[in-house]
C-alpha cells in the first residue's frame, strides 16, 4: 500500500514540476518577437556562435574537472558522470532557486555513507571550488 501512495505522490510532483515548468517558460515566452529572433539567427555568423558555444562547454568541463579533483584530494572519490550530474543538475537548480541553492543540491546528490562527515566534505569542496571561480 505504501508503495503505491508514494507512487501517486510521486506523480503528483512530477505534474505540479510540469505545470509550473510550462507557466514559466509561457510568461518567459509570451513577449517575445519571433520574427526579429528568427532575424537575428539567420544572419548571425555561425563562427561566432560555434566559438562561444565551445568556449561555454570547455569552460564547465573544466569547472567539472576541477571539482573531480578537489573531490579526489580529499578522499572523496566519486566517478566523474556522477559529479558531472551533480554539477550541472546543481547549475540548473541555481537558477530556479535563490541563494545559490543549486550548490545544496548538488551537494545532496554526491552524499554516500556517513552522510555529515561527507556533506561537510562535499560543501567545503564546493566552497573551495567557488573560491576559485573568484579568481578565474
Amino acid at each position: 500500500m505504501k508503495k503505491e501512495g508514494n507512487g501517486i505522490f510521486s506523480k503528483i510532483i512530477k505534474a505540479i514540476r510540469i505545470v509550473v515548468g510550462l507557466a514559466l517558460l509561457y510568461f518567459a515566452l509570451k513577449d517575445a518577437n519571433w520574427n526579429d529572433l528568427k532575424k537575428a539567427i539567420l544572419t548571425a555568423d555561425l563562427t561566432w556562435l560555434w566559438l562561444a558555444l565551445g568556449m561555454v562547454l570547455a569552460g564547465t568541463a573544466l569547472k567539472i574537472w576541477r571539482w573531480f579533483l578537489l573531490l579526489d584530494h580529499f578522499r572523496l572519490s566519486k566517478n566523474l558522470f556522477s559529479v558531472s550530474r551533480a554539477y550541472l543538475v546543481g547549475q540548473a537548480a541555481n537558477i530556479l532557486l535563490p541563494f545559490r541553492g543549486g550548490e545544496i543540491i548538488r551537494a545532496g546528490m554526491l552524499v554516500q555513507g556517513d552522510v555529515l562527515l561527507e556533506t561537510s566534505k562535499i560543501a567545503g569542496t564546493i566552497v573551495i571550488e567557488k573560491s576559485l571561480d573568484l579568481f578565474a
